[in-house]
C-alpha cells in the first residue's frame, strides 16, 4: 500500500528526466547563485564548491573560477584570502 501511494506522489526520475534538468541548470541564474553562494560559504575553496554544484564535473572548474572573478571583480561578493582558485 505506502509503496504504490510513494510511487504515485514520487513518479520514478528517469535518465531523460536528470538530461533534461542538466540541460536547464547549467550556465543558468540558479547555477551562477549556487556558485557565488558556496564560493561564499566555504571561503573560496574550490574542492568544496565543485562538490557542492549539482551535476558539476571537473571540467567545469575554469568556468566556475571566472564566473567568481568576474563576481569579485563587479563587487557581487567579496575577496576571499584564502580562495584557491585558478
Amino acid at each position: 500500500m505506502w509503496t504504490q501511494y510513494f510511487a504515485r506522489v514520487f513518479p520514478k526520475v528517469t535518465k531523460e528526466d536528470i538530461t533534461r534538468f542538466e540541460g536547464e541548470y547549467r550556465h543558468s541564474d540558479e547555477e551562477r547563485r549556487d556558485v557565488l553562494e558556496a564560493y561564499t560559504k566555504y571561503e573560496g575553496e574550490m574542492k568544496h564548491i565543485m562538490d557542492t554544484i549539482m551535476l558539476s564535473t571537473d571540467d567545469d572548474e575554469d568556468r566556475f573560477a571566472e564566473m567568481i572573478q568576474k563576481a569579485i571583480q563587479e563587487k557581487e561578493v567579496r575577496v576571499v584570502e584564502a580562495a584557491v582558485l585558478l
